[in-house]
């Protein structure tokens, strides 16, 4: 057995272990949810902790392995990039609920819809 191929079965090795971790711990933080969802069955209060289920996995499974998030590129950016990524999905959002408003599509219910859509975004 040559070296690379010793070295190409230990990352092998790795990245399987890695996917391991993560699809374990990805059941364990989503069956949490999903057995709040259905006892309560109240979708509202845990559906957003549910959809963060993937990433706190994924950072978790991250962290245990390479110890360090910037192993992705995750670092800020440039202040007009980041706001450009702010900005823009609220400039689509006002367009198109913009263009329903004025045609009659739909109708705007207050304020109370908005501030909660723009907290979430």
């Amino acid at each position: 057995m040559t070296p690379d191929e010793v070295s190409n079965r230990k990352v092998d090795k790795r990245a399987r272990s890695k996917v391991i971790l993560y699809v374990i711990l990805l059941a364990i933080f989503s069956s949490v949810f999903y057995y709040l969802i259905i006892s309560t069955q109240s979708l509202e209060s845990y559906v957003v902790p549910l959809m963060w289920s993937p990433a706190v996995a994924g950072l978790i499974a991250l962290l245990v392995y390479d110890r360090s998030i910037r192993s992705v590129g995750w670092r800020p950016g440039k202040v007009k990039y980041l706001a450009a990524a702010a900005a823009i999905p609220i400039i689509y959002w006002f367009v198109i609920y913009g263009a329903i408003w004025i045609f009659g599509w739909g109708e705007f219910n207050g304020f109370p819809g908005l501030i909660s859509l723009l907290t979430a975004a």
